[in-house]
């Protein structure tokens, strides 16, 4: 295959040299399950992909990251980071110097946030749309350093009518007619699949139908680069940021919450003197900011929560839950404490390795203790019910703005009441009520389908690999990092 080489000035903290692509288009289905993609492929409902994409590549398993909500999920592929190492740990979080600002203390990626997630990036992370030349955002949560980005008026316009075919239909329009143009980076973000999943089902017809709709795209789109004999030089992606699963209940951990402290919680926290902050993300997962000594400036360690009365009778009583899977805390060593009814585990991190034990009984199920590293940890756990946790239960402790605790619902079970036994729109649920959700780390939610016309080898990857190899096709070359490894 012929190289291409890319030049741009742009490029200060990396290289250039000779790539497989000129170009790259990534479809991101977001709210797609890997499963409910593998079974369409199956049945040949998906048939562009598989001609355009999987026939001259690779379909893998992908595995998104904690907490796997858009915003922070998009993170590891556009930014090459995670959210906790990014400090973008949620949807949803609080900056503890600025307990009364509601800009930038009490920040929330809900509803209209492209543009906004930009603005809290760090200013030394590069996005692939400030590396890749002429590159386009559409509909990205993501966009700084693209040339072209969202339309506000259109997102607008599907956020209050909640009407997200059109704003599909709009992302479908502008994709083929860019395609058409000099590129080299279109990020297309479709978002009907993950609406129809929260509002309907993840596996009903209406949602099933959305994912052959997004097919349709993909096939129009790899037709018009045929036609200009583009279609071998354009890597073509597609994958999302996160599953679903379904709910069978609801558990309001806000008012869970009021019962031992004075509580606020996230759409809108409006209260200036408050002790303890809930912020759901993606509502099967939860942030518990605690004030510690009347004071926000210092963060409560497990041992602080543990040693005080107030607190240990708080956290007990959360570990009682039915709804509740798993609690994170930080010790004062700044090892992860997982907490699982009665049984603990302690992730300790020394550099790219991962020391764990456990206290009697595995609350993860892992079943042995030792030191992993990035690799073995990942493939350790991939197929357990916790995939990649070493991993991601300490990353989202790296971020400031992460909370005191970190909750994790069952899989079935969801932080918000069902709409109609609230009487406080703003303090309870989401609207519409949610029939299933994201943000935790179980399978349907935590694994994502990665399809790609490109032969690699991995038979299963993170989504922050996907990073170094669309930039290496590209014949863009970055500084190594730790965290993640390309795939060619």
């Amino acid at each position: 295959m012929k190289k291409y080489k890319h030049q741009d000035n742009r490029l200060d903290s990396s290289s250039q040299g000779n790539g497989e692509f000129s170009r790259c288009i990534f479809f991101h289905w977001d709210g797609a399950r890997y499963d409910q993609f593998t079974k369409l492929l199956e049945k040949h409902y998906l048939p562009n992909v598989q001609k355009y994409l999987i026939s001259k590549g690779k379909y893998t398993l992908g595995f998104t990251c904690l907490p796997s909500t858009t915003g922070p999920a998009n993170l590891p592929y556009l930014a090459g980071t995670l959210p906790g190492t990014g400090n973008i740990p949620g949807v949803r979080w609080f900056e503890r110097t600025k307990p009364n600002s509601f800009i930038d203390g009490r920040v929330t990626y809900m509803g209209l946030y492209p543009g906004v997630i930009d603005k809290h990036l760090k200013s030394d992370q590069k996005t692939l749309f400030d590396l890749i030349p002429k590159s386009i955002a559409i509909n990205s949560p993501i966009n700084r350093g693209a040339k072209k980005k969202n339309n506000f008026k259109k997102l607008i316009l599907s956020k209050t009518t909640n009407n997200w075919y059109y704003i599909d239909q709009y992302g479908a329009e502008q994709l083929e007619s860019l395609v058409s143009k000099e590129f080299g980076f279109i990020f297309a973000n479709f978002q009907l699949i993950d609406k129809l999943s929260h509002y309907i089902s993840p596996i009903s017809n209406k949602t099933l139908i959305a994912y052959i709709s997004l097919d349709k795209i993909v096939g129009k789109v790899a037709r018009i680069l045929e036609n200009q004999n583009r279609l071998d030089d354009t890597l073509l992606i597609v994958s999302s940021d996160h599953g679903q699963s379904e709910n069978s209940g609801h558990f309001n951990l806000y008012r869970f919450c009021k019962k031992f402290f004075d509580s606020e919680c996230f759409p809108f926290p409006v209260k200036r003197n408050f002790s303890c902050l809930v912020a759901e993300q993606g509502n099967k997962s939860g942030f518990i900011y605690l004030k510690r000594d009347s004071s926000w400036e210092k963060k409560c360690s497990h041992e602080f929560l543990e040693n005080s009365s107030k607190y240990s009778h708080f956290l007990n009583a959360l570990s009682k839950r039915k709804e509740l899977d798993l609690i994170l805390t930080r010790d004062e060593n700044n090892n992860t404490i997982i907490t699982k009814k009665d049984q603990v585990s302690r992730i300790t991190k020394n550099g790219k390795q991962f020391q764990y034990e456990f206290e009697k009984r595995d609350p993860l199920g892992i079943g042995i203790e030792g030191c992993f590293d990035l690799q073995s940890s990942f493939e350790l756990t991939a197929g357990s019910d916790y995939p990649d946790i070493l991993l991601q239960a300490t990353q989202i402790f790296d971020s400031s703005r992460t909370s005191d605790i970190v909750v994790l619902a069952k899989s079935d079970y969801d932080f918000r009441e069902s709409y109609l036994h609230v009487k406080r729109l703003w303090h309870s649920y989401e609207w519409p009520q949610h029939q299933s959700g994201h943000g935790g780390i179980s399978k349907h939610q935590f694994r994502t389908p990665i399809a790609i016309n490109y032969e690699i080898s991995n038979n299963q990857l993170r989504s922050l690999d996907l990073y170094p190899t669309i930039l290496k096709l590209l014949g863009i070359k970055i500084r190594d990092n730790y965290l993640y490894q390309s795939c060619v």
